[in-house]
């Protein structure tokens, strides 16, 4: 499909061939849980949630214009396997991720959704496995994406061995980076090194990496990322709604960076639609302030979006 490009100002350019959020979450740990299905619902009841569910999200973001995603969905490999299915159904082209995480910060005590080290990477496997046998996957309407939730909710182990399974099959890569400050600082407690550190040396840090957020990066972070290929996803709702910061893209920009994209992040975010996302993007970057002031005030107010589509 064409890039469409019209122009507002000289300084304002939009370029959207059609939406595509980078970071989509499904849900969010209390609802995660019914996707496990604890023995909460019989297996018939089960299968009906799931697919009213996914089918009217499905339905949701494609009236809203939204076309291609990359979607975090849960730690469970059935039912982001029917998710899969139902994005090639529908026709809406999707990055799909199982979700891994296998150490619980202390937040999800109460839930099933958590797994077992070797139990996440088996299931894993079975899902790639899985979704190569889907017409949907064949035809590359629909892709699995490596996906750990982030770096505190993975042991060393699972995020070494998710690197090697990404490079081993070839596969893109999708978590979350330097959302906020708290967790920025206990990622380096934890593991004695920056957050992009951790993905590199995991495997995780690569030119086929999404990595959300990206809000609080410093200058040797982000040459990092930069010489690692990886791209950033923004997701200005989610980071405002979560009070996580804004992200100094102008800055980024003036460092050389610009494998940047836009992410709704729902339900940290409120916004499914990429316009409005995009409209809180544009009032966010003309009143952040610049982290080097080498970066011009005119420049600040340069701001670009891209929607990347392939």
């Amino acid at each position: 499909m064409g890039q469409f490009h019209f122009r507002i100002r000289k300084d304002c350019i939009y370029v959207l061939p059609r939406d595509c959020p980078c970071a989509m979450h499904r849900y969010t740990f209390p609802l995660e849980d019914f996707f496990v299905n604890s023995g909460v619902m019989d297996p018939t009841t089960y299968a009906a949630f799931v697919d009213i569910a996914y089918t009217r999200a499905i339905q949701h973001y494609l009236s809203m214009g939204v076309t291609s995603a990359m979607i975090y969905a849960t730690s469970d490999t059935n039912s982001t396997l029917r998710l899969a299915e139902l994005c090639g159904h529908y026709g809406q082209r999707c990055f799909v991720g199982k979700v891994n995480m296998d150490r619980d910060d202390g937040r999800g005590e109460h839930f099933h959704v958590y797994e077992d080290t070797e139990e996440g990477l088996n299931e894993t496997v079975r899902f790639l496995d899985e979704m190569a046998k889907l017409p949907c996957v064949q035809s590359s309407l629909v892709t699995p994406v490596i996906t750990p939730r982030f770096a505190l909710s993975c042991s060393d182990e699972m995020l070494n061995r998710l690197g090697e399974l990404a490079s081993e099959r070839n596969l893109l890569i999708q978590t979350h980076m330097s959302e906020n400050w708290d967790e920025v600082a206990a990622v380096e407690e934890r593991f004695g090194k920056t957050y992009p550190q951790v993905y590199r040396d995991a495997g995780l840090l690569t030119n086929h990496s999404v990595m959300a957020h990206c809000v609080h990066l410093n200058e040797s972070q982000l040459e990092m990322v930069m010489d690692s290929g990886a791209t950033c996803s923004h997701c200005p709702c989610s980071n405002y709604q979560l009070s996580s910061g804004i992200a100094p893209i102008a800055w980024y920009q003036s460092k050389g960076y610009r494998r940047m994209g836009l992410g709704t992040d729902v339900s940290g975010g409120w916004a499914v639609s990429m316009l409005e996302d995009g409209g809180e993007e544009a009032c966010q970057q003309r009143n952040v302030i610049p982290l080097n002031r080498s970066v011009s005030n005119k420049k600040q107010k340069e701001w670009r979006i891209y929607t990347v589509t392939s």
